[in-house]
């Protein structure tokens, strides 16, 4: 980092902290805040209007109801604290009057500490001052709050430190921003020439031809569209997770290996489960097969493939799942996937997935799932492009999500040492 030390230290008195900058104080967060839980509410107090908006637990500035009246109503510069799950310490810096609920902390300011500086230093110390009991749900309680340690400034040094990581934050975001945008593109970029190639063949100067579909339009004159059931045996799996005494120890490949992972190796940690002799002969996989999810609680879940790239020894399908297996000389499983993971096969199982709380794609939606199938040469040329093309992608993707990674860790680091001072920030002028 680009930035200076403050010129004299003193001892804070706590080993972790270490030193800190002369003319500093360690004191505790309940000198500068009254802290209590939130309000209680049930689902019938919650109104469409009233008086006192209630904030969501987890989103910034969201408001999922309102109250009439509240216990406490939280003014502009007061802190909300989530204090259960997976958001504790997860500060939100309150701009204009609202309650929230129990399952947060209410931090009232008594006007001590400048409340942009106090954000700040509960989300450069988050990973410290919010060590959570290790219950089923964690959770911090008001006394662990009040009791945490508040690094102070003096007042004007507050402001000047908030100020310096308002403008420094946003830069840090606004680039984020800009990698997270690309990110997009190159998703939509990828869709886009998997589904050209599967849809329109590889040849720009290939004769088309109308198959009557509106939302295929064109294909090459030397293929056909064809039902996935003409293209591969479809086998829906009922394979649990359950190790029974009277069935074999088999590699269960279960929805989580399909949803995050395009191609299936042995690479991957496969859990342990148990099958019996038909479920084995039936289900098991090899190279070359698809295997798409069939029920989620998303549509948009619903027909993500992944292909199985090597044989694999008692690797079996597992259940929420089918597995399609190429007809031989007609459909090669590389195509076969790429033709499943098209814009073009999404649309069909978007409309074909039905449910209210579960969605879920039969036997027979599959079925009737078309396809583009050129021949099989042209399958496995075009298979072998898009593995080339993707793979650039991918590794484009991956270069930019370890730039954000890097930025957000940076960004972090950055608003740690200011608020501990570490860093003086107070005369700094510069670029990231």
């Amino acid at each position: 980092m680009n930035y200076k030390a403050y010129d004299k230290y003193k001892d804070s008195g706590i080993d972790w902290l270490g030193e800190i900058p002369e003319g500093w104080e360690v004191r505790r967060f309940g000198d500068f805040y009254k802290s209590r839980m939130g309000e209680t509410i049930l689902a019938n107090q919650l109104l469409e209007n009233g008086k006192v908006p209630v904030l969501s637990a987890t989103e910034e500035d969201n408001i999922f109801g309102y109250l009439d009246t509240a216990n406490v109503v939280l003014k502009e510069g007061d802190i909300v604290i989530p204090a259960r799950g997976s958001s504790i310490g997860h500060v939100k810096l309150i701009s204009f009057p609202c309650t929230s609920t129990q399952t947060t902390i209410l931090c009232q300011s008594l006007n001590k500490s400048d409340p942009k500086y106090t954000k700040y230093h509960l989300l450069g110390l988050r990973n410290i001052l919010f060590y959570f009991d290790r219950t089923a749900i964690p959770q911090v309680t008001v006394e662990q709050i009040k009791s945490n340690i508040f690094l102070i400034p003096p007042i004007s040094e507050q402001k000047t430190i908030a100020n310096f990581l308002d403008h420094k934050i946003k830069e840090i975001d606004d680039l984020i921003a800009k990698k997270e945008e690309l990110l997009k593109l190159l998703a939509e970029q990828r869709t886009a020439l998997i589904t050209n190639a599967v849809t329109k063949g590889l040849n720009p100067n290939a004769k088309m031809k109308d198959v009557g579909i509106a939302w295929l339009g064109d294909i090459p004159e030397q293929s056909k569209v064809e039902r996935l059931d003409h293209t591969a045996k479809i086998k829906t799996s009922n394979v649990d997770k359950k190790i029974q005494e009277d069935e074999a120890l088999v590699k269960l490949c279960n929805y989580v290996d399909i949803y995050y992972n395009e191609k299936i190796t042995s690479e991957i940690n496969f859990m342990e489960a148990s099958a019996s002799f038909t479920e084995i002969e039936k289900f098991k996989l090899k190279k070359g097969d698809v295997v798409l999810t069939k029920d989620s609680e998303s549509p948009s879940d619903i027909g993500i493939p992944a292909l199985i790239e090597e044989n694999i020894d008692s690797l079996v399908c597992g259940y929420h799942l089918a597995v399609l297996e190429s007809i031989p000389n007609k459909t090669y499983g590389g195509y076969l996937y790429y033709a499943i993971k098209s814009r073009s096969s999404a649309v069909q199982f978007e409309v074909l997935a039905n449910g209210v709380t579960r969605f879920g794609l039969s036997k027979d939606d599959m079925k009737s799932l078309l396809i583009v199938l050129p021949s099989i040469e042209d399958q496995k040329i075009i298979a072998d492009f898009l593995d080339k093309k993707t793979s650039e992608i991918d590794q484009t993707t991956t270069k930019i999500k370890e730039a954000i990674e890097r930025l957000k860790e940076y960004r972090t680091s950055l608003i740690t040492n200011a608020v501990t001072g570490k860093i003086n920030v107070l005369n700094f002028s510069g670029n990231l």
